[in-house]
């Protein structure tokens, strides 16, 4: 799973500040609260954990992580397999402004930013 950046639009709409967030990280785990109770939390399990919400916005356990930490857990071995010939798939599945796009895609320039589908094109 990834927790993506909050925009600028998102940050813009509350007043420059950064937005509220329901969720914390800690490795294979995100922690999703209500914030009407703070009390109420659920925790859901996964694989890995890559969090992308700068430090400066918000800090969790987890280190940041980058598109490229994205690549090299998720699209390398992708290739790698698909060159052993074996079929692969890397579906990106989420709500409306979830970062899906932002995961698969990512933005250019700068370079450091290109995402899976880029960066497994280049590959």
């Amino acid at each position: 799973v990834r927790v993506r950046p909050f925009n600028k639009k998102e940050i813009e709409e509350n007043g420059g500040q950064i937005p509220f967030c329901t969720v914390t990280a800690r490795q294979g785990v995100i922690q999703s609260c209500d914030p009407a109770d703070p009390d109420n939390k659920q925790e859901f399990a996964f694989d890995h954990v890559f969090w992308s919400i700068p430090n400066e916005q918000l800090q969790t356990e987890v280190p940041f992580a980058q598109q490229e930490d994205v690549f090299e857990h998720a699209g390398k071995p992708a290739i790698e397999n698909l060159f052993d010939g074996f079929n692969g798939c890397i579906f990106a599945y989420g709500q409306t402004s979830s970062g899906k796009t932002h995961s698969m895609m990512g933005y250019v320039p700068p370079k450091e930013q290109r995402g899976l589908i880029p960066r497994l094109c280049e590959a």
